[in-house]
This record gives structure tokens, sequence and C-alpha cells, in this order.
């Protein structure tokens, strides 16, 4: 079995505690501004998610000083234009916790980052405060992936729906209402990262897809990549262990 896979088994998992617990209705009293994942990265100039993320699977602990607070403020103050919020606690140390204080100190939206199997989990998303989730193609059927489109569109959530391969391209391009999509360089058997991934994907949507706003993620460490996806037409970077390897990177946003 792969690392996806043990993942997948683990959310699972997680999807039952969720039905089974009053985890849900504590999360009620909460409140959150509303904001729009989509809007933030509607510029002409490419636009920066900015995750704040402690650690991965592959790499283990990337960010050894984190404070999920003091990264959010830092990473607005610089050209941030949203941000991206691991709440996985096993395999990436993530929590909803961290969402949720980001969210009520920070005036950025948030997309939620996790693995999305089950529409219960879109529900506690909102609950949370999210103003986007992420939907990785390759681990869904496409019952199952429109489901959680509509279910997340029920819930006011804008959606980065994520593919890997031309295989996801084409799964993707049979769902309706996908408006922002996601092309992720790293490999979700090997982990390991390609970054003409993203190029060589965004030609194929470009032809294939009307009115989509295209993401790139994993792997961005210089401002030189940068220059490329914008060359490229690519609305927005997704970066996390980048922007803690290389920090100046975030002045590229900052003009």
């Amino acid at each position: 079995m792969t690392l996806l896979d043990d993942i997948i088994i683990e959310k699972k998992r997680y999807v039952e505690y969720l039905k089974s617990s009053d985890y849900l209705t504590t999360l009620q009293g909460h409140v959150f501004n509303s904001l729009s994942f989509k809007e933030a990265i509607q510029s002409d100039d490419l636009s920066l998610i900015a995750e704040v993320k402690k650690a991965s699977p592959s790499k283990g602990l990337i960010n050894s000083n984190f404070d999920h607070l003091r990264l959010a403020k830092y990473y607005c103050d610089l050209g941030a234009s949203a941000l991206s919020v691991l709440t996985d606690k096993l395999f990436f140390q993530g929590d909803n916790a961290y969402l949720m204080d980001i969210k009520q100190q920070v005036s950025l939206p948030v997309l939620r980052k996790d693995f999305m199997i089950d529409p219960i989990q879109i529900k506690e998303s909102s609950l949370i405060g999210a103003d986007a989730i992420l939907l990785i193609v390759a681990v869904l059927s496409q019952n199952q992936a429109q489901e959680l489109i509509d279910c997340s569109k029920e819930n006011d959530l804008d959606i980065l729906l994520e593919i890997h391969t031309i295989h996801d391209l084409e799964k993707a391009l049979c769902l309706k209402g996908v408006d922002i999509m996601g092309i992720n360089n790293r490999n979700l058997n090997s982990f390991d990262v390609d970054l003409a991934t993203s190029l060589v994907l965004k030609k194929d949507v470009d032809v294939r897809c009307d009115r989509v706003y295209c993401v790139a993620e994993s792997g961005y460490e210089s401002v030189d990549e940068l220059e490329i996806l914008e060359d490229h037409g690519f609305s927005a970077v997704l970066i996390g262990e980048g922007l803690v390897k290389n920090p100046n990177m975030i002045e590229y946003f900052n003009i």
C-alpha cells in the first residue's frame, strides 16, 4: 500500500468519528466572516496562496519554529492573496484549531487543505470557518467528486479541484461547477516533484476548459519559477515549504 492509501484509510476512520460523535455540534457556536477565495485570485498578476504548513509525511517537520498565527499574519502583511491551512493531524501535524484561529485574526480567505471524501467533511469545513476546500480528483470517483462539489456550493464554499495527471483532467472535465483547478507537480505515489507537470497540463486545460482559474502547486522555491508561471497564465501559485526555505520569495508578490 502507498502512503496515500494509508491517508485515505485514516480519513475513512475520521469520517466515522464525525458521524458518531457530537464534535460538529460543539462547533456551531462559532461565527466567522465569509470571504471569497475565488475573487482573491482573480488579479491580472500571479496571486499567492501562502500555505501555513508545519510538516509533511514525505519531509517530516518543515518549520521548526511553527507559529500558525504569526506565519499567517506575516504572509498577509507581505502580499498573500489567500491562505491555505493544513488540518490533517496524523500525517501533516495540522489542526482545525489553526484554521479557526487564523480566520478570527487574519482578513484573508482561507482554503482548508485536507483529504475530503465525504459530505460531512464539507459541513465540518464550513463550521470551522473555511472559505474554500481542496478536492483531490485522484482519490475520488466521479460521483463522489460531483457530490462533494454540489455540497460545497450548498455551503457557500469555493472549490480548488486538484489534478496531478492527464487522467485526472479527463475525470475533471466531466464534473460540473468547477471554476478553480489546481495543477499539482507532486506524484501521489512516489511524492516526487516535477515542475514540468503543471506547465504541460496547463496547456491542456487552456484548450479544453472555459473560464477556469489555474493554480500551480508544489515545489516552487525561486522567483524565476514564479515568472514562468505568470508567463504561462496561471492565476495563482500555492506555496508552503518554499516560503520557509526562501522567505525572500514572497517579495515577488509585494511589488
